[in-house]
């Protein structure tokens, strides 16, 4: 005869007590709320626990006693979620700002000029493959301006098809890249002092040009200004919250630059690098 040991449980705690059980040698079966024998697939059906009424006063002891007992899963309180806080969206706001600026005045004062001779070692075996096409394009009575154009044509789809290749073929692909690594590594004094030079100039004259700044900080102050507005308002799920932050690093300050340029023709951004 069986008697119900645990009841109305979830699958998971019926079956650590059956392992604990079966680990002191009694034998117990899974039943659903059906009383349907229960083969172990899991689900949302409550189950129950039953053991052989000779066993059951061991089997409770056992439970009782046991280490290895968790509480329910399903029935177990969770804890309260804590709210988490609302991010620093006028500093990210700010940042990027200055960031972007930053960076237009470092492309305007970086020249990136390298050595003559790098320049001949990169485009040498290039040239001498336009070298060729124009010969061969010349020696059949093609015209220039044809020329030109299937030239174009042939050297896009020839750039396609050797990236697959490199990019297909380990072998080529480590030629490549040590290639290009190779001359990375010659050219790198060059393009560090530029970069450099024209970090320091960029900051310069971001310092001297402080009224810059403070229009910064007032567009920064709307857009996070908003975006706490989204933030208060947002719906449980945190799906404005992340809206608000791709809005920050995405959109805000490049559209407000794109419009700047835009409505304004006369408007340089590089301006007052200068």
């Amino acid at each position: 005869m069986l008697s119900v040991l645990s009841k109305n449980k979830s699958y998971t705690s019926i079956s650590i007590e059956k392992g604990v059980l079966e680990t002191h040698g009694i034998k117990s079966w899974i039943w659903d709320s059906n009383g349907c024998l229960w083969y172990g697939e899991q689900g949302a059906i409550r189950c129950r626990l039953v053991v052989s009424s000779k066993d059951f006063d061991q089997a409770i002891e056992i439970l009782k006693s046991d280490y290895t007992q968790i509480p329910d899963i399903d029935q177990s309180e969770e804890p309260p979620a804590s709210n988490p806080e609302s991010p620093p969206y006028f500093v990210l706001t700010f940042s990027l700002g200055l960031l972007f600026i930053l960076i237009f005045g470092l492309l305007d004062q970086t020249t990136l000029e390298l050595p003559s001779f790098i320049k001949t070692i990169t485009a040498f075996p290039i040239n001498l493959f336009l070298s060729g096409e124009v010969f061969v394009f010349s020696s059949l009575g093609i015209s220039p301006a044809i020329t030109t154009e299937l030239i174009t044509l042939i050297n896009f789809s020839l750039a396609i098809i050797i990236a697959c290749m490199v990019i297909g073929n380990r072998i080529l692909l480590y030629i490549v890249s040590i290639i290009l690594a190779l001359i990375a590594l010659l050219a790198s004094p060059w393009v560090v002092k530029s970069l450099v030079m024209g970090g320091c100039k960029a900051v310069l004259l971001l310092v001297k040009n402080m009224g810059v700044v403070i229009l910064v900080a007032l567009v920064s102050l709307l857009v996070s200004w908003g975006l706490h507005l989204l933030d208060f308002y947002k719906s449980g799920t945190g799906a404005l919250k992340n809206f608000g932050m791709i809005f920050v690093f995405m959109v805000a300050w490049p559209t407000i630059i794109s419009l700047g340029i835009y409505y304004t023709p006369d408007f340089d951004p590089f301006s007052f690098f200068r």
